[in-house]
Parts: structure tokens; C-alpha cells; sequence
């Protein structure tokens, strides 16, 4: 999920790193090989509708209500856990 005013990058390029933190694998099974190699090497900076429509979110929420959101469907995991009460 992001704010719809989100903007994402992967960044890795533009401080001289490789991708990492599993984001290659990532990026390459959700996008295929050609996408993952241009957003890992070009490190443009999206909108949240661009990964959005890449399938990389899930939800655009209003910034006004991403955290409740957020904490809510944390929430409503959480209960899934036998350790959590």
C-alpha cells in the first residue's frame, strides 16, 4: 500500500549499488527480466500509480488515511496468530 501522493524509486543505481535485499529476485519474477533491469539500472522515480498498475502495490490510499488502514489490516492479521491475543 502507498499514499497516492507516494513516489518510489528503486534507487540502487543512483548511489552505485547493485539491487539487493532480494529485490532482484523479486522485481524479475513479478515483472520479468527486461522491466526489472530497466527500474534497477534507470532508478527513475514513479508516481504510486506506475507500480501500482505494475502490480507492485496493492492500494493507493489518501495520505490522511494510509496509517489506520495500515494498522488495520495489521490488526486483522494479526489475529491469524495463536500467539497474539
Amino acid at each position: 500500500m502507498a499514499a497516492g501522493n507516494a513516489k518510489l524509486s528503486t534507487a540502487f543505481a543512483k548511489v552505485a549499488f547493485s539491487g539487493d535485499f532480494g529485490i532482484t529476485w523479486h522485481l524479475v519474477h513479478s515483472l520479468g527480466e527486461a522491466r526489472a533491469k530497466e527500474l534497477l539500472l534507470l532508478s527513475d522515480v514513479m508516481t504510486a500509480q506506475q507500480p501500482l498498475d505494475l502490480g507492485l502495490l496493492n492500494r493507493l490510499l489518501p495520505a490522511a488515511e494510509l496509517m489506520s488502514v495500515t494498522l488495520q489490516l495489521a490488526a486483522r492479521r494479526a489475529r491469524w496468530w495463536p500467539f497474539v491475543t
